[in-house]
């Protein structure tokens, strides 16, 4: 099921060099049910200063699982969202608990850097649309972490 998240976000893993400004969780995930339907964990700005990058981001993705659904979802069933706004929440805490097995999010590099090891402890995926911390390139996300979008490393060169 994370394949649907895998080629919509696109990216490939970094490597797992520890960043001694992050602090990341080494608790081995727990194994998780599955229930045969893709969830996903939608962790963007809806309200406050980055609402206006992170309205699109949602219409993109509810636009997304419309069309996924509307061919028959992922193995024949509908992707369940949940909607948790960055703006509001504290980290990943809320949309883990809703059991989701991937999250598309959050827009901002601070929040994704703050947030990360919850997710890495989970062992859920994580595609964040527009993170571009050169922090992250060398973040131990074990495998976890996708980023559509160039870092500011890359950005540099």
């Amino acid at each position: 099921m994370a394949a649907v998240v895998l080629v919509a976000c696109g990216g490939s893993p970094t490597p797992a060099v520890e960043d001694p400004a992050v602090s990341p969780s080494t608790t081995v995930p727990d194994s998780r049910v599955d229930d045969g339907v893709l969830h996903l964990g939608v962790f963007l700005p809806g309200t406050g200063p980055g609402a206006n990058l992170g309205q699109p981001m949602i219409a993109a993705v509810a636009g997304a699982v419309a069309g996924i659904d509307a061919a028959g979802g992922v193995l024949g069933r509908p992707v369940k969202t949940t909607f948790i706004d960055e703006a509001t929440a504290v980290g990943f805490g809320q949309v883990l608990q809703a059991g989701v097995d991937a999250i598309v999010g959050p827009a901002s590099s601070r929040v994704a850097l703050r947030s990360l090891s919850e997710a890495v402890g989970a062992g859920v995926l994580v595609c964040t649309p527009s993170a571009t911390a050169a922090a992250l390139d060398d973040y131990p996300d074990q495998g976890l972490l996708f980023r559509p979008v160039g870092s500011d490393s890359l950005q540099m060169s």
